[in-house]
């Protein structure tokens, strides 16, 4: 494959926690970015605790290359709110779940409200 910018290898193996510092996919270590600064500090990371993380990246996009997420189809917010119905209908809860602290803490999607979960679930 080509050459993979540092952009990209960052957005794909991090995820911002808080101001500035950034929680890697592999091993959860947090580490602090600025702005500024250009991605050095998370590549850093990659290299030293991760070797083969350019091949695993390409191995990714190899396997994605058909998916409408790999072109941009998907959005982020409507594969959230998705995700977040899937696991309140599988298994048969209240749409009042998505509220609990310990099932936010217990799951990696991004946080919604109840209100919201039902005004998505009208549509």
């Amino acid at each position: 494959m080509t050459s993979v910018s540092n952009r990209d290898l960052c957005r794909f193996f991090y995820v911002e926690a808080c101001d500035h510092y950034f929680a890697c996919n592999y091993c959860g270590t947090r580490r602090k970015q600025l702005p500024s600064s250009g991605y050095a500090n998370l590549i850093s990371h990659l290299k030293d605790k991760h070797p083969n993380y350019v091949d695993a990246y390409n191995a990714h996009q190899r396997r994605q290359a058909g998916s409408l997420t790999a072109h941009g189809f998907v959005n982020p917010t409507a594969s959230n709110m998705y995700q977040w119905m899937e696991w309140v209908v599988d298994r048969n809860m209240p749409r009042s779940e998505v509220d609990d602290p310990l099932t936010r803490n217990m799951s990696k999607l991004k946080p919604i409200c109840s209100k919201t979960l039902k005004v998505f679930m009208g549509k």
